[in-house]
């Protein structure tokens, strides 16, 4: 590196009080952190347009220059062996001959050198919430220096600069908030500082911190409903429906067996429903379906349906069914009045399993009971209204397969009248209990 500009040089380019000032350049350090004692460093000023001669100044004075050609766009400076005495601020500028001219300085860069033998102890640094988080949201990270006074340097990897910087004065500790952070803040964190006694000098590079910034979810797409037609009483060879019904326009709705993709349907913006139809049905069929629906703007697949189940009724096995429909019986004539309680028991002819309870008009059991250690069921309609006369039955689904039922059972009516009043107008008491046994018959092959 050449000494300071003389001779004929120096009166073309120093001798120019008049001369046009020129656009800045930027100076940046190599490596920009974590500097030791007796590495090396190179300065480089990058040029804005050509120039005859780039110089590097030190703490406000000529370091080194450098004599340029018109294709250069950058002067590089390598400081070899770094001494205690090379931290200081530097800056460069440039010159041109034709107009003569100078430019104006860089922005001024630290050249920092971290303490020998650790003689300053790595800063702790802590942060204000878990490290994923969510774009918009406020961070606080907190650096302390061990007491040392000085300036705390926020650094993110990958940065050739320290992000934030703060002074605590009368404190070892600085708060940096990163104020609604996006995704572009994702990264990893660490902290340095200078010791108030040697601005110059750093501290180790801290233990990092990880912070990853996620986008806010967008909103759920809303579920869609799954319904089977028809919905009981499917037997073995029958074709059934099912039936996704959407709650806003699709893109293409997907049917799932048993969580395996078993078809899938194209839709246009007018369409709310698809529907998937199983022809000829077969005991493979028999397992739990849901469905559920894409969208194109903005990109987002829908929450799954409520799963139901394709019950198949234990038929086809030569003229007679599988498993035997099942008994019924009621606790009270079959007239009552209003705010009875009415017990109806089902038996499953020794089968195990689930017993369903099932009313004429209703696509889906009104209830169903597992009875452990029995074959019947009591379903108990408490404080019965006039809606819940009907015709009532039972099914069941065999414990060794319970996606086949059996056929429905007998039937049992209930009428639920008003409440009736004696001629001194008291409440009729006049209701006879019944009751039936379920009998278990062999099973049948």
């Amino acid at each position: 590196v050449s000494g300071a500009p003389t001779g004929d040089v120096c009166s073309a380019l120093c001798v120019s009080p008049l001369g046009a000032l020129m656009p800045r350049p930027s100076l940046s350090l190599h490596p920009s952190q974590g500097l030791s004692l007796g590495d090396t460093v190179t300065l480089r000023c990058h040029l804005p347009q050509s120039a005859a001669q780039v110089e590097l100044y030190q703490d406000g004075l000529l370091r080194s220059y450098k004599d340029m050609d018109k294709h250069q766009v950058m002067a590089e400076f390598s400081l070899v062996c770094v001494k205690l005495e090379d931290a200081m601020k530097y800056w460069c500028q440039y010159r041109v001959l034709e107009p003569p001219g100078v430019s104006e300085k860089s922005v001024p860069i630290d050249l920092v050198v971290t303490g020998e033998d650790h003689q300053y102890s790595p800063p702790n640094i802590s942060i204000s919430h878990e490290k994923i988080v969510e774009v918009g949201t406020n961070v606080t990270i907190q650096c302390c220096n061990q007491g040392y006074g000085g300036i705390i340097f926020l650094h993110k990897d990958g940065h050739s600069a320290p992000v934030q910087h703060q002074d605590p004065r009368g404190g070892g500790t600085a708060t940096f908030i990163l104020v609604a952070v996006t995704p572009a803040d994702s990264g990893t964190y660490r902290c340095s500082y200078h010791p108030k006694a040697s601005l110059f000098v750093s501290s180790p590079l801290g233990d990092s911190m990880m912070l990853e910034v996620t986008p806010t979810p967008a909103p759920p797409v809303p579920r869609p409903s799954l319904s089977l037609h028809p919905s009981q009483g499917v037997s073995l060879g029958d074709t059934v429906t099912l039936r996704c019904h959407l709650p806003k326009p699709a893109a293409w709705v997907e049917l799932y067996q048993d969580g395996l993709l078993r078809s899938y349907k194209d839709m246009d913006k007018h369409q709310v429903m698809a529907e998937f139809s199983l022809v000829c049905v077969k005991l493979e069929d028999a397992m739990k379906y849901w469905c559920q629906y894409r969208v194109l703007e903005p990109p987002g697949v829908s929450e799954k349906s409520v799963p139901i189940d394709l019950v198949v009724t234990g038929e086809g096995y030569g003229a007679n069914h599988r498993y035997s429909p099942p008994n019924i019986s009621i606790s009270h004539e079959k007239t009552v009045e209003v705010g009875t309680n009415v017990t109806i028991q089902c038996c499953n002819q020794g089968y195990g399993g689930t017993i369903f309870l099932h009313k004429d008009g209703h696509s889906a059991p009104l209830q169903h009971h597992d009875p452990h250690g029995g074959g019947t069921a009591t379903f108990t309609l408490f404080g019965v209204t006039p809606a819940d006369s009907g015709t009532y039955r039972c099914s069941y689904h065999p414990k060794a397969s319970l996606f086949v039922s059996s056929p429905l059972g007998d039937s049992v009516t209930l009428e639920v009248t008003p409440t009736l009043l004696q001629e001194n107008g008291s409440k009729s008491k006049d209701i006879v209990s019944t009751s039936a046994t379920c009998t278990t018959q062999a099973m049948r092959p």
